[in-house]
């Protein structure tokens, strides 16, 4: 609740875009709810919905997040019994689902309430109705879960009106369903297996060949800058017998470009240290994150497999294509971000700073592994910065933020 509060705060001083305004509002509703405190998560949600609809032109990413707030709504009603309340907002979510053909797990979460409302009343033509319609959407639904979710529903229907066949012939439909899904699962986890595998080993043996590399480079540095000071402190000392005041002078002009020189060696090696040090935690995060997943129990198989495949891809793709980042010059970030908020003064720190991420190509994934934020965040950042570059939707950002210098 307080860091939901300081981020709205944050969004109503900066202007930003009322999507993010209203999703505040929502989350308020949510801890609301889980603190039972049931008319605060309702005014809430009423407010992130009022919020949002007052927006001039709903594009569809808006129309959405205002179906999932009063889905929402809906589940709040019903744990006050207001069963009115609670089937007005399902049904619109249901109606809005449906016309725009997206029939996710919201969608069937919201269909499985439906089916729950019109038992109770007794409403048998409308459970009719909505099992013709689920099992004529069959063939567009791809995602098993919700495929075995619809067949559950089916399967339950079929068996409360005795008809015995139907009901059979989805049970064997989900029996091959969870065969399938487990199948995909245990193939999956073996990739996932493999690639984790595949990974240590290389970065075993990349850090190893990293760590001999530098060692060598230090060795080589170091014994360069020795002979240069023992060379260059030879011949100071024999010039200061041997020449006059001038040569003298020059000797310590020279001396002090010595000092200059290998102070820049220094430098450079306690560059190359903390950039193996950077890779080395990096490393230890990763493995950390590992064995917190071991430790957890209660596992939604799909979502760890899927979070492990996005955590490694985001790693092997940081080795790969953005080692840039990690020695990146704070100096040129710096005058980069200078130039960009000349050119554009109305961006934000925070646009400045997402607009390297974007210059770099990065994915909305990666920055949002960067930057500790949803990808839909970062996206939507991206969709307003061109607006406040005013560039054309065609336009490609990276091409144009590439061409500042």
């Amino acid at each position: 609740m307080l860091y939901f509060n300081k981020a709205l705060k944050t969004y109503i001083k900066r202007k930003d875009d009322k999507i993010f305004i209203a999703s505040m509002h929502n989350n308020f509703g949510m801890c609301f709810n889980q603190l039972n405190k049931t008319d605060k998560a309702i005014q809430e949600t009423l407010e992130g919905i009022e919020i949002l609809e007052s927006k001039k032109k709903l594009n569809k990413e808006d129309l959405l997040f205002i179906t999932a707030m009063k889905v929402n709504l809906g589940k709040y009603y019903l744990k006050q019994d207001d069963y009115k309340n609670s089937y007005t907002f399902w049904n619109e979510g249901f109606e809005f689902y449906r016309k725009i053909e997206q029939y996710n797990s919201d969608f069937m979460f919201v269909s499985q309430k439906l089916f729950d409302m019109y038992e109770k009343a007794g409403q048998n033509d409308k459970r009719d109705r909505l099992a013709r319609f689920l099992i004529e959407i069959d063939p567009k639904i791809q995602y098993l879960p919700d495929k075995i979710t619809l067949y559950e529903m089916l399967q339950n229907y079929y068996l409360e009106i005795n008809d015995r066949e139907k009901q059979k012939t989805f049970s064997k439909k989900i029996l091959h369903l969870i065969t399938l899904y487990n199948e995909k699962n245990q193939k999956e986890l073996a990739q996932v297996s493999d690639l984790l595998n595949d990974y240590l080993i290389k970065s075993i043996n990349q850090k190893y060949d990293y760590e001999v590399n530098i060692q060598k480079k230090n060795n080589w540095l170091v014994l360069v800058s020795s002979l240069l000071v023992i060379t260059v402190l030879a011949v100071s000392f024999i010039n200061v017998r041997k020449k006059n005041k001038k040569n003298k002078e020059l000797a310590k002009k020279q001396e002090l470009t010595l000092n200059q020189d290998i102070q820049s060696q220094k430098n450079r090696i306690k560059n190359l240290q903390l950039s193996l040090n950077l890779k080395i935690e990096m490393e230890k995060a990763f493995l950390e994150n590992l064995k917190q997943i071991k430790k957890t129990k209660n596992l939604n198989a799909e979502e760890v497999v899927k979070n492990l495949i996005f955590k490694i891809n985001n790693l092997l793709e940081i080795d790969r294509k953005n080692n840039d980042i990690i020695n990146e010059s704070y100096t040129e970030n710096k005058m980069f971000m200078e130039k960009l908020s000349e050119r554009f003064p109305v961006l934000t720190d925070q646009e400045l700073q997402l607009c390297i991420y974007f210059k770099l190509d990065l994915s909305s994934k990666e920055i949002s592994l960067l930057e500790n934020i949803k990808d839909v965040t970062a996206r939507v950042y991206k969709a307003n910065i061109k607006s406040k570059m005013k560039l054309e939707k065609e336009t490609d950002l990276t091409l144009f933020l590439n061409t500042i210098r």
